[in-house]
């Protein structure tokens, strides 16, 4: 008998969101937490509230997020597991549902590369992995497009931004990153991933790096937003 089998038999494994064990054929999010995530709506041609986070900061195509989140909701459980509980593959199964649900919109369209927002190596080798590079990995999965990992380094290690002010995450997030061959992103459509988007303010640092390679443009996805 498969230990695996043993393994779930015995010990079942939960949704991360509300801790009732998962039926079959359920990964990480049982079907009723699904059913009532707060996704946030995208519409083409449409301004959303997400973009509104970027207007008169930094030139952008689009920018949306998968799903909201409040302070203390179920759902931060999400987000906890993916950065602190080493469950890297929540991210790409949230990325692959992410990208399922704006397939039918123009979201997509002429995007020529994604960009996960890299973590310093300091970071990198506490965690033993980029949460947004696995969420881009499940979007990357899904869309056929290429994810860059060594275009854009993050030069400067900053402290969890969990308990900071809004001028302190801005603060924080300032020329943080550097182009590292421009060459390679020329002329391309990018697509900066994060996990969490608040103020904007890393997305946005990152962006302004990646606008200085010739002929670029970006548009922001982040798996929850506040």
């Amino acid at each position: 008998m498969n230990l695996r089998f043993l393994i779930d038999l015995f010990f079942p494994p939960c949704c991360i969101v509300c801790d009732e064990p998962l039926a079959p054929g359920e990964q990480h999010i049982c079907i009723r937490c699904l059913m009532n995530m707060p996704l946030t709506p995208y519409k083409n041609n449409q301004e959303t509230d997400v973009e509104k986070r970027f207007w008169g900061k930094v030139p952008f195509q689009r920018a949306t997020s998968y799903f909201r989140y409040a302070k203390g909701s179920q759902y931060d459980r999400i987000l906890f597991a993916l950065k602190y509980h080493g469950r890297k593959e929540i991210g790409y199964s949230m990325g692959r549902q992410a990208a399922q649900s704006l397939l039918s919109s123009d979201f997509f369209n002429d995007i020529d590369l994604i960009i996960p927002i890299p973590l310093h190596p300091k970071r990198y080798r506490q965690r033993g992995y980029n949460q947004s590079e696995w969420i881009a990995r499940g979007i990357a999965e899904l869309t056929g497009l290429s994810i860059d990992n060594t275009s854009v380094i993050r030069n400067t290690y900053n402290s969890t931004q969990t308990h900071k002010n809004k001028w302190n995450r801005w603060d924080d997030s300032q020329h943080i990153f550097s182009l590292t061959s421009p060459e390679s992103i020329q002329g391309k459509h990018i697509l900066l991933v994060d996990d969490v988007l608040t103020t904007g303010a890393t997305l946005t640092s990152c962006a302004e790096e990646i606008l200085k390679a010739e002929d670029t443009k970006v548009s922001f996805f982040a798996l929850a937003s506040v």
